[in-house]
C-alpha cells in the first residue's frame, strides 16, 4: 500500500495540472481524492486515507470541504487534537457547517 500511495502523491501534482477540470466540481471540492481517500478509511488504511486528505487540503486550503474530511480521517484514526483543527477550519470557512459544529462540540 505505501508503494502505491507514494505512487498516487508523486503523481498527483501532474495529473492535477494537466486534468484539473475533471479532479474538481464547480464549486472548488475536491471529487476524486475525496472518494479515494474515504474508500481508504472503509478499507481500514487510515494512514493511506489521511495522506489522500492532507494533499487535499494542501491543494485547496480555502475548501471547507477538505478541511472535514480531514477531520473525518483525523478522528477514524483516534488523533482527537488534529481532528478538532481540521474542524475548526472547516467552521472558519464555513460558517454554517452542521458536521463540523457537531464534531467540535463532540471533541471539547
Amino acid at each position: 500500500m505505501q508503494a502505491q500511495m507514494a505512487d498516487f502523491i508523486n503523481g498527483f501534482h501532474n495529473f492535477k495540472q494537466f486534468n484539473g477540470n475533471v479532479l474538481v466540481a464547480k464549486d472548488g471540492k475536491v471529487l476524486f481524492e475525496q472518494s479515494f481517500g474515504y474508500e481508504l478509511m472503509q478499507m481500514g488504511e487510515l494512514d493511506a486515507a489521511i495522506t489522500v486528505f492532507e494533499l487535499n487540503n494542501q491543494s485547496y486550503p480555502e475548501s471547507a470541504n477538505t478541511f472535514d474530511s480531514l477531520g473525518e480521517a483525523y478522528l477514524a484514526a483516534g488523533d482527537k487534537q488534529k481532528a478538532l483543527a481540521s474542524y475548526k477550519g472547516a467552521l472558519k470557512l464555513n460558517p454554517d457547517s452542521e458536521s463540523a459544529k457537531q464534531a467540535i462540540e463532540k471533541l471539547q
